[in-house]
């Protein structure tokens, strides 16, 4: 929402600078003066250009940046996913182990009485622990591995509407260098 609205003030920037743009080339007398008000009209074209190249900078910097927010975006959603799942795998691992381990003090308790019964709920407690601590430690790798591919997508997205940035700033420059010397 925020992206689409940026977007939205960035093309009316640029509507309103081509506007007074072409408002000023309309305006311009066909021969240049040395007078004061044909310096200012030359400073208003200058201007003028300058707006519209730096909303175009605006406008293709905003792009990108949408872009590359969005991979990010797809990035961490599927990281979250993957993570989710391993969890859930892993934690019906561990519940299945449980089970287990209920089932084997019950047969204790009925084949060798309460002694065996505590016996075996403390050897099947033992495996559970060892499971849900195996399984944790791989949802741990999952949720690393996923953060570690989100993070190189953020960097190497914000590298892109960076690299916009600077390719529309020294046109932006140029315009207004070029603007100037005439």
């Amino acid at each position: 929402m925020a992206c689409n609205r940026i977007l939205g003030w960035t093309l009316a920037a640029l509507l309103v600078a081509c506007g007074a743009h072409a408002r000023a080339a309309q305006a311009a007398p066909k021969s240049e003066e040395a007078t004061p008000s044909g310096k200012a009209e030359a400073g208003l074209r200058t201007g003028a250009r300058t707006a519209t190249q730096g909303a175009k900078t605006g406008a293709a910097t905003a792009g990108t940046a949408v872009k590359t927010g969005l991979r990010t975006a797809e990035s961490g959603a599927k990281t979250g996913g993957t993570t989710a799942a391993s969890a859930v795998k892993l934690g019906g691992e561990t519940a299945a182990e449980a089970v287990k381990t209920f089932g084997s003090a019950i047969g204790g308790f009925f084949s060798g009485g309460p002694d065996k019964a505590a016996r075996k709920w403390r050897e099947g407690a033992a495996r559970t622990k060892s499971v849900a601590r195996s399984d944790a430690l791989e949802t741990k790798r999952v949720a690393r591995a996923g953060a570690a591919e989100t993070k190189g997508t953020a960097k190497t997205t914000a590298s892109a509407t960076s690299a916009a940035a600077h390719a529309g700033a020294a046109k932006t420059k140029s315009a207004a260098h070029d603007g100037a010397a005439n």
